[in-house]
């Protein structure tokens, strides 16, 4: 921000900054994710670790839908699939701080079935989807009224009731969990060898 010749402005935090530190973390969550795809060759990536498991190709096209369902919710769109979007926060809302939801989060979360990824999908698929997501989700966050982002809502029985700005966050953590289960994916598949 450029500094303005009103000396109480100056001291104004950017409304938006929170909105971009989250969009670049994001990003460079997201980011590892599809670099670790586009290194992969296809028998690799495409090779589930066990007959229950994804492959890393699924994980990381489960990733852009889940990322997409993530933008829609926090738009207020309701094409998540998942339900409304967010909703104005209650009188008094207070953030909890985003490290007490994750401890609260349970250890193992199911995908639902809107979040499943075809069986049948390509790497390219994969990262096409994946690219596009993060471009969407972080031209989103980037854009996205302050007003929104901590005034409003989202009730979920994974993270209780969060800010908009928290589900940025949620979403970056689920592209962390998730790009640690594509490396181990990989190096089971490349251990295993070619399918």
């Amino acid at each position: 921000m450029m500094p303005s010749n009103d000396p109480i402005a100056d001291r104004i935090p950017d409304p938006y900054a929170r909105a971009h530190g989250l969009a670049e973390e994001f990003a460079a969550s997201i980011d590892r994710l599809i670099v670790r795809l586009e290194e992969a060759g296809d028998a690799a990536a495409d090779r589930a670790p066990a007959p229950d498991a994804w492959s890393a190709t699924r994980i990381g096209y489960h990733v852009a839908i889940a990322t997409d369902a993530f933008a829609a919710i926090m738009r207020g769109d309701g094409a998540s699939g998942v339900g409304p979007g967010a909703a104005p926060a209650p009188p008094g809302f207070r953030e909890t701080p985003w490290a007490d939801v994750v401890r609260a989060m349970p250890a193992r979360r199911d995908a639902t079935e809107d979040l499943l990824p075809p069986s049948d999908v390509t790497r390219g698929e994969a990262i096409a989807r994946l690219s596009a997501s993060r471009d969407a989700f972080v031209t989103m966050l980037r854009t996205l009224p302050p007003e929104r982002g901590a005034g409003y809502c989202l009730t979920h029985p994974f993270v209780g009731t969060i800010a908009v700005y928290q589900i940025a966050e949620w979403a970056t953590a689920h592209i962390k969990l998730h790009n640690a289960q594509a490396k181990r994916a990989l190096a089971a598949a490349e251990a295993g060898g070619a399918a």
